[in-house]
């Protein structure tokens, strides 16, 4: 499918099910014996490369949101109307096409193009989105304002930062830990602080606007594990107590708790507490 065949309403969706599909794919093939990987790599190849080939990319390989009209594209800031060029979105892009770039060469298929994609965004990301206070922002349009959960996922997934960058986001989150992190639970931005636009009415202090997160708790704990693995294993101890203690909910912000039995929460605290052999 080309970029033009894409309508408004895959559009406000497509990236983040585009990257969701390139990645479930990436951790089945790795499931399978080596030649079982490359012959279901070889029938999926085509689809995968034209579900990337749809992603809205500027020259750099940047993924970028329109701000007339805006939309959705990542699941977990949905209510978030961040325009320009995205941080966070662009990270799982990269992410993919790593994932591509990977299995295209364990099965000899040329891959040049992604290759290319994905070192221009490497070049460039830390010019587009470092922001003054060391961490990675949102957006550079709408919402251009500290990304805490960007900041750390692009150190969770091994993205390569300049090491006077990595360091200042891991000295930013211990500093600023007890603004952040509650329970051992995440804010996508740091307290007191409240996203600028959204698409629906967001209240501070709830939801995506304030509450606090376990989704993020495991790329919290991988960023700031090798600045103070104290403070990564406390984050992750913390958030097992409070599962065992009260439930396990979409986001937590004191008495407020949003949907229970959260599925998204458990697996990816269980991820990480075995990444840092907890479990």
């Amino acid at each position: 499918m080309s970029k033009e065949g894409c309508n408004a309403s895959l559009f406000s969706r497509w990236p983040y099910v585009t990257v969701r599909i390139c990645l479930c794919a990436d951790s089945y093939f790795r499931t399978l014996d080596s030649e079982s990987a490359k012959a279901l790599f070889f029938a999926w190849n085509d689809p995968l490369c034209r579900a990337l080939d749809c992603l809205p990319l500027n020259e750099n390989g940047i993924l970028y949101n329109d701000t007339t009209p805006p939309h959705s594209p990542y699941g977990f800031t949905d209510t978030i109307a961040k325009t320009g060029l995205l941080c966070f979105e662009t990270l799982l892009v990269w992410r993919a096409i790593k994932a591509l770039i990977y299995w295209s060469e364990k099965c000899g298929i040329p891959c040049e193009k992604y290759i290319a994609i994905s070192k221009s965004i490497e070049r460039c990301f830390e010019d587009i989105f470092l922001g003054d206070n060391g961490m990675l922002i949102a957006a550079t349009n709408d919402c251009r304002q500290t990304d805490i959960w960007a900041s750390c996922f692009a150190l969770s997934i091994g993205f390569p930062l300049t090491k006077t960058t990595a360091g200042g986001i891991r000295k930013w989150l211990a500093d600023n830990y007890d603004s952040v992190v509650c329970e051992g639970q995440i804010r996508h931005l740091p307290a007191g602080e409240y996203w600028e636009r959204t698409f629906v009415p967001v209240e501070k202090e709830t939801y995506q606007n304030g509450a606090f997160w376990a989704t993020a708790t495991g790329w919290f704990a991988d960023a700031i594990a090798p600045h103070d693995m104290g403070l990564a294993q406390k984050t992750l101890n913390d958030v097992i107590e409070y599962f065992e203690k009260n439930g396990i909910f979409e986001c937590i912000n004191g008495e407020y708790r949003k949907l229970d039995t959260y599925v998204a929460s458990a697996c990816a605290v269980y991820g990480a507490c075995k990444r840092f052999r907890l479990v």
